[in-house]
């Protein structure tokens, strides 16, 4: 795990050091273990890394060049298979001067060129240089787990690890894009528009060149895909996922130092853990707790630890440790937060950090893959009500209640209680749609939330123009509703739950986090899963595969456990706190609401006055605590990213490893 930084001059003059040492500095937390730069292409390319040393603790350091320094690389993550294909690159007559993946990267590429991206199981992000071809290439993984950006301009290209990197260096325009306040701040993530206007996330799965002077649109090597195999029986469904769920851990697990595991109490965490305490006689495991509130799992997660043997670590995340650590989970995740989760789960890997630890296991991609969030139930609720015999409608009805009062936790975010899935549906949806309804819902709602001159920035006027313009619609057509739904979930994954809950919170404190659930060849197998096989609608049961897959191994205590999305306390708990109220009062402040000039001065007061008096139970009191706490971060972004000067270390130590000639 690591972070990278390319600058690549356009018109051909050299790059300058100083920069790549800049941008460096700013995002040490990503590599504490030392840094790298190489000057390449007669100096108008320059790669810069910092490294956080997991595999290879010795020789592994970059940017690494081939031996003839024809091909260079920098690389963010871990390569899984590695070894293997290492044995066969030496088959093929290749040399190594390392042990580590990285170079088996290099030597990939070297050998089968773009076709090698295919054949990677791993979290990554890298950027190769080819001076063979003049090519520079940038790659990510199927699923966004590493981040990387790109900014063009007409004189420079660059790519990026954290966009703190870019805004470091004072040439850069800094600015929101408008068109991310109708699309992705309404639950519609698109590749096509970030935070930052002109700064955009290379797509998960997606590779992006620069070819003798010709830029080539983000492209393909893997899409998800649904080829659903109707005769899997359930018995199947659940074998092949142990299967492939217990190898995809055991590829996680190795590493040149400890590897421990985040655990919430919920059914994904405890298999991570679960199946971890199967392979190795010791494992270490660590826990979010929150005080005496609802969303406490701590007692839980410790039960569980006991039962594998695991040893157990907790951390407390009061109201006033969040509010603490508010202002500078934003700076790190550099986009809104919808829900405190983000700033326990950056308390929690800090507490990692002090432990010793540098990689952890998380249980993150489990609800996407295994279609585990409550809409994935609405959305079926919905079909027995709207589509059902008399019989099923009142079924579904009866269901209905219970499944409002189980999911109460999460209204508002991952369901909502008045959004009723009746309105007339697309020819590409066969059945009514979460993401499609919240849409819809959300039409009326711009006009009051944003100030009318806001509004004629942006390229698109609705949140469901931007669903139409963001979904394939002939990609959608022919899916089964909960894999459509699925494929959905994939774009919030990458831009949101990873970002906000994974990557960007875990290596504040420089720890790096493994998701095996989001392992591609466990995915490629869940995706011929038949949807019936995923849950029990009628027992409001979800993951109903996990837990039969995984039965002789889960505790009889979990095995009825009701599992819940990772979620913390509400934002107006922060606020009750000293430092909560100040922060709050200070950000949504009438000057700073005209100086930022996003949201309605009159919607902010309003909304202030009804989120003191509500009754907190209530669907609209929750949509006006998770507006408040956005707002609220869109204004520290506003002061963190665009405002303050970004000062870097122009004297930043990095080592150079340029190849000969800088070629």
């Amino acid at each position: 795990m690591c972070g990278i930084n390319v600058v690549k001059n356009l018109s051909g003059k050299p790059v300058a050091v100083a920069d790549l040492r800049t941008m460096c500095s700013v995002i040490e937390h990503r590599g504490p273990d030392g840094g790298g730069f190489a000057v390449l292409d007669q100096g108008s390319l320059g790669f810069a890394h910092v490294r956080l040393s997991v595999i290879d603790l010795v020789t592994g350091a970059q940017p690494l060049s081939s031996a003839d320094g024809q091909v260079t690389i920098v690389f963010n993550g871990e390569l899984y298979d590695y070894q293997h294909h290492r044995d066969e690159l030496v088959r093929l007559g290749h040399q190594f001067r390392t042990t580590s993946d990285t170079e088996v990267l290099l030597h990939l590429y070297m050998e089968h060129g773009v076709e090698s991206f295919a054949r990677l199981n791993g979290e990554f992000a890298f950027v190769i240089w080819d001076a063979r071809f003049q090519r520079l290439i940038a790659v990510k993984d199927r699923f966004g787990m590493k981040p990387l950006y790109f900014h063009r301009t007409a004189d420079e290209l660059f790519f990026v690890s954290e966009i703190k990197s870019l805004f470091a260096l004072p040439r850069v325009k800094r600015a929101f894009d408008p068109d991310f306040f109708v699309s992705a701040y309404f639950g519609t993530f698109t590749p096509e528009t970030h935070v930052f206007k002109d700064v955009l996330p290379l797509p998960p799965g997606h590779y992006v060149c620069l070819e003798r002077g010709v830029w080539s649109a983000p492209q393909p090597y893997w899409k998800p895909t649904f080829a659903t195999r109707a005769s899997m029986t359930l018995e199947e469904a659940a074998e092949g996922v142990r299967e492939q769920f217990t190898r995809a851990v055991a590829r996680r697990m190795v590493a040149d130092v400890p590897v421990g595991t985040y655990l919430s109490g919920g059914i994904d965490s405890t298999l991570v853990c679960a199946v971890m305490s199967q392979l190795s006689t010791r494992v270490r495991s660590f826990n979010i707790g929150f005080g005496n509130t609802t969303y406490d799992e701590s007692a839980l997660a410790r039960r569980i630890a006991r039962h594998y043997d695991a040893q157990f670590e907790t951390v407390d995340c009061t109201s006033e440790r969040l509010a603490n650590n508010f202002e500078r989970t934003v700076r790190h995740v550099e986009q809104p937060i919808v829900n405190p989760n983000s700033i326990a789960k950056e308390i929690l890997s800090g507490l990692v950090r002090e432990q010793g630890y540098k990689v952890c296991l998380t249980g993150e991609g489990s609800d996407e893959v295994f279609g585990g969030y409550p809409y994935f139930k609405q959305e079926l609720l919905w079909e027995m009500m709207n589509d059902g015999t008399p019989d099923e409608v009142q079924l579904g009805k009866s269901l209905l209640k219970k499944f409002c009062e189980m999911e109460k936790r999460s209204e508002g975010f991952h369901w909502n209680r008045d959004v009723k899935g009746r309105e007339p549906l697309p020819g590409y949806l066969k059945r009514a749609n979460f993401y499609y309804s919240r849409m819809q819902a959300s039409k009326a709602f711009i006009k009051k939330l944003y100030t009318p001159e806001f509004l004629k920035t942006t390229s698109v006027k609705s949140p469901l123009e931007y669903f139409e313009k963001t979904f394939d619609t002939a990609e959608l057509q022919p899916l089964q509703s909960f894999n459509a739904t699925k494929l959905m979930t994939y774009q919030q994954l990458s831009q949101y739950i990873i970002p906000c809950v994974g990557d960007r919170v875990d290596m504040a404190n420089s720890i790096e986090s493994r998701i095996p659930f989001l392992d591609h060849e466990l995915v490629d197998f869940v995706s011929q899963i038949p949807p019936e096989h995923f849950m029990n609608i009628r027992e409001l049961k979800e993951k109903n595969l996990l837990r039969l897959a995984f039965s002789e191994l889960l505790p009889d205590f979990m095995k009825s456990e009701h599992k819940h999305p990772f979620m913390s306390p509400n934002w107006y708990r922060l606020y009750e706190t000293p430092l909560g109220r100040a922060q709050f009062d200070d950000l949504l402040n009438a000057d700073l609401v005209r100086e930022v000039g996003i949201f309605r001065q009159s919607f902010i007061s309003v909304a202030r006055l009804l989120w003191k008096l509500l009754p907190r139970w209530t669907t609209r009191w929750r949509r006006i605590d998770t507006a408040m706490g956005q707002v609220c971060s869109i204004h520290l972004l506003y002061r963190i990213m665009l405002k303050s000067p970004h000062k870097g270390d122009a004297h930043f130590q990095l080592t150079d490893y340029s190849p000969m000639h800088g070629v």
